[in-house]
């Protein structure tokens, strides 16, 4: 996870890496990040995702743009998380479906939804998606939402 002693804005990038390198690499990232999670590509030997990452105090935003895919966050990343975060998904670019906890969201261009790093969900886009995700922890939400999880 990028530190909030970190300054810089920090980028990554799938583009210079062999096709068979890309996702295991942004799968490493999105985990450094946000928290572990498992991206599968639409077309796993096109696949493109770059990231632009800065602190803001205790938060992260981060600017995406992710070639079509399907993501996961399973009950064993759950299970062996030592932190617990919310992400806010503004879709910038693209549409996304975000399934959690038995509910479903569509989002389009603008619209805004918060996924539970403490629960099981699933990202999903048939095309290609910019996204700015700010990523908070869950006891500084909580301070603002006595109840964030429903």
């Amino acid at each position: 996870m990028i530190r909030a002693d970190e300054t810089a804005m920090l980028t990554y990038s799938t583009r210079p890496l062999p096709p068979r390198a890309k996702v295991a690499y942004w799968n490493d990232i999105v985990a450094d990040v946000f928290t572990p999670l498992r991206t599968s590509p639409l077309d796993a030997s096109g696949f493109e995702a770059e990231a632009h990452a800065a602190p803001l105090g205790r938060l992260v935003v981060t600017n995406l743009q992710v070639d079509p895919c399907a993501v996961e966050r399973t009950s064993d990343q759950v299970a062996q998380a030592s932190e617990r975060r919310f992400l806010l998904h503004l879709v910038v670019g693209g549409r996304l479906r975000l399934v959690q906890g038995g509910r479903e969201a569509l989002l389009n261009e603008g619209d805004l939804a918060m996924a539970d790093t403490g629960r099981p969900y699933s990202l999903h886009h048939a095309e290609s998606c910019s996204l700015i995700v700010l990523v908070v922890p869950h006891e500084d939400l909580k301070q603002h939402l006595p109840v964030p999880e429903d």
